[in-house]
Formats: structure tokens, sequence, C-alpha cells
């Protein structure tokens, strides 16, 4: 049986994917404690950490949409603590070089957003400071990961590049991609009759090696949804691990001699398909999958695909970056989006 689980793939290994305007639509990478994912539609967003080893944790994400003059936006959070880590509230002073502001919200506008990044950008760190206590997040690969940025949406050389301005003009950024509207459909309810029938389905699998790995007798985990009226979803755990485990699914149809057919799962790597997923779960014509990573704070990868009437279609990809000891991770950051009709 070949299957690929679908794991936290290391963020220097994504592929990149360029539009036909240059700019490229995805992109994973990182330089030092920081790390740069932009999704298919170029909105990009950069964290940073600090190290796994710190008993006080800082990080940032600087968020980015695509398309001339679109404005910055950074959050932060702070956690002090081990195991029973207290994040510090708000309101902290941040203070990078001459600049020293006050952030009322995890979130800061586009103003103080745009000047505090530019403040980080020539700083060696990023100060917060609350009640006498004090912390600091290193800025080393910063200038790097937001240049990278400025690459990835197009705006090296004009007048709103974060690190390389110049005088270009800002109407040639390109614009944000439309994200992909797919049509997913409700799944149907079970009839009366399915119950006799699902065994039949069940029996009519002939890839065996899900069951050669994971024999009946291990009580794999297993779920079945009719999707339409001519076809049955099923699902059957085929490997298990310590904290989680591996399941492959076959499209049925309902009537002999049922024809299953194991369904590959599209990634937003072109070309790039699964046909095991962890932790896989099923709803509403829906398969969701979230991985989690080891490490410090468990680092989570997620995936979510919907059913459009002949095949499942990606419907989202994220992970949750490098954690560094934030309990399932800081910050979302996705890969792939989809607006749904």
């Amino acid at each position: 049986m070949t299957s690929s689980l679908f794991t936290m793939r290391p963020v220097a290994a994504l592929a990149l994917l360029a539009s036909a305007t240059g700019a490229q639509a995805q992109l994973a990478w990182a330089h030092g404690d920081w790390q740069l994912v932009c999704d298919n539609t170029r909105t990009c967003r950069a964290a940073g950490y600090t190290t796994e080893s710190a008993t006080l944790r800082s990080t940032v994400l600087i968020e980015r949409t695509a398309g001339p003059g679109t404005p910055l936006s950074l959050s932060w959070k702070v956690e002090v603590g081990e195991s029973a880590a207290e994040e510090i509230r708000p309101p902290v002073q941040l203070k990078a070089g001459a600049l020293s502001l006050k952030a009322s919200q995890p979130t800061l506008g586009a103003e103080d957003s745009a000047k505090l990044v530019a403040a980080m950008l020539n700083a060696p760190h990023l100060g917060f400071e609350k009640a006498g206590s004090r912390w600091r997040l290193p800025l080393s690969g910063l200038k790097a990961v937001m240049l990278k940025m400025d690459e990835a949406q197009g705006r090296l050389d004009t007048p709103g590049a974060t690190v390389r301005k110049g005088s270009r003009a800002e109407a040639e950024v390109p614009p944000a991609l439309p994200a992909p509207r797919p049509r997913v459909l409700a799944a149907l309810s079970a009839q009366a009759a399915d119950a006799s029938t699902l065994p039949l389905m069940w029996a009519a699998v002939r890839e065996r090696g899900c069951w050669e790995s994971l024999p009946d007798s291990e009580s794999p985990s297993r779920a079945a949804e009719r999707l339409d009226s001519r076809t049955w979803l099923l699902v059957r755990e085929c490997s298990r691990g310590a904290y989680q485990g591996g399941s492959m699914a076959w499209l049925v149809s309902t009537t002999p001699p049922y024809r299953p057919k194991p369904v590959s799962f599209p990634t937003s790597q072109k070309g790039e398909t699964l046909n095991e997923l962890v932790n896989l779960e099923i709803g509403h014509g829906l398969i969701s999958s979230a991985a989690k990573g080891r490490g410090v704070g468990d680092c989570w990868s997620s995936a979510e695909w919907g059913w459009t009437g002949e095949r499942f279609e990606l419907l989202s990809e994220s992970s949750t970056g490098l954690c560094r000891g934030f309990a399932g991770g800081a910050w979302e950051l996705p890969t792939y989006v989809t607006e749904r009709r």
C-alpha cells in the first residue's frame, strides 16, 4: 500500500508557485528566528519568535494582503511560565530603537503597525514592558523576511515596499489573486436500506494493504457517509501511532458491483496528492485532517476538502508554523484559502 501522511512539512521544503505576473502566489521561507508564509491569494504573513528554550516567550505576526497601497498589520503575544503558560494581556509598551508606543490591543492599527515595523527593521530587538517587567524579541532575520515579502508581492523598488523602497509606480504592484470558489455539496441522509448495503460495500474494497497494516482485531476506526444518490464515502483507519493515526478513504457506488475507488486528496503543491490522512474526520460532505508535529509546543498542520459532485477538492490548508514553545502554535499561517459557495 502506498500512502502519504498529511504531516507538517519543513518550511524551507515547500515549493514556490509563480503567477503569470511574476509575483509569487505561494511561498514558505525561513531565516533566523523568522518565517514567511504567503497563501494562494498573495496574502503574506511573517512570524518571529524567541528561542524554544526561553521561559519568557514572545512572538510577532506581521500580515499584509497583496495589491497597491495595502497596509501592514502587526499582532503580538507574550507568554511566561513553562507548563501552565500565562499570556500577558494589553496594555503593553512596545519599544524598538527610539520608538515607544502603547499597545492597547493584541493587534495594532495600520498607522502604529507601519511605524513599529519601520523601527524594528533597524533595531536589535523588540521590547515589551508591563508593570515593571521586560521581555525582548530578537529581530535577527526580520529584514530578510520582509524583503522576501516585498519580492513575493511584487513591491520591490516601489514607495510602498517595506524594505527596498524606490520610485517604481505603486500601480505596478500586482493585485491580490482571487480565491477559488468551489461549490461544496452537502451530504445526503442515510436511508433505511443502507444498513444492509454497507457491509457489501466494505467487502468490495480490494486494496487490502490497509487491513494488513491494521487488522480488524486492532479495532480500527471506520466511518461512512452517503454523499449523493449514487455515491458513498467509506473511511478506515490504516495506521496508528502513539498519539494519532492515518486513514484511507474510498468512493463507492450505491449499486453492485460498487466499484470502490481510493480517494486521492489534492494539496496546494501542484501535482502532489495524498492517499492517507492523519486524524481524518468526515461530516456533511467535508473531510478534514489535523496532524500534530512533535517538538516543543506540538505544532499543527491542517487541511480540509469538500465534495463537489465528482471529487473532493481542497478548501483550505495551513499550519501553526514554528510554534517555539507556544502550545498548539501562536499563529495560523494559511498556505491555501478558498471562498465557498
